[in-house]
């Protein structure tokens, strides 16, 4: 009877470690923002790269300062091209979903913009890339979409 007591005590403590560990969130590492625009950018051929102060990306991509824990924007200061890096690592996942979606509505208000100013440069507009991992948001819009897609693996091996 103790020999069983003992082995139920065991198999509890066992189930209970991979609940624990099932249920345990696995950490993601993530460059800082400025850190992945800098890597993002080496490489590109932007026309006038600028990097856009946290209170006027804001404004630009219409985010909440709550949602966000970490940022970086390099866009180019001329506007004549819409190109431009955004990375924001949000300060949980649900502020991750809504920054996404803010992206993807910038991306759309600026073809909109394009469309008659610059239409020859709509391409990049469309072929943006917009990813995401753990809580850290990108969008590229660039010349060399492919450079920026390599470059963004590279960093998120």
């Amino acid at each position: 009877m103790k020999k069983l007591s003992r082995l139920s005590v065991f198999i509890f403590l066992l189930m209970l470690m991979f609940v624990i560990q099932g249920c345990s969130k696995t950490d993601v590492k993530l460059l800082a923002a400025q850190a992945m625009a800098d890597a993002l950018l080496t490489g590109q051929d932007f026309n006038e790269p600028f990097n856009i102060k946290k209170e006027k990306m804001i404004e630009l991509l219409a985010f909440d300062n709550e949602d966000i824990a970490d940022s970086a924007m390099v866009m180019d200061i001329s506007r004549i091209t819409p190109e431009c890096i955004v990375v924001i690592t949000a300060s949980s996942q649900k502020a991750a979903e809504r920054i996404k979606q803010s992206l993807k509505e910038y991306q759309q208000s600026l073809k909109a913009q394009y469309i008659n100013y610059r239409p020859d440069e709509v391409y990049k507009i469309d072929e943006a890339l917009i990813r995401s991992k753990g809580l850290q948001q990108v969008l590229v819009i660039s010349p060399q979409q492919g450079k920026a897609e390599e470059s963004l693996n590279a960093i998120w091996k």
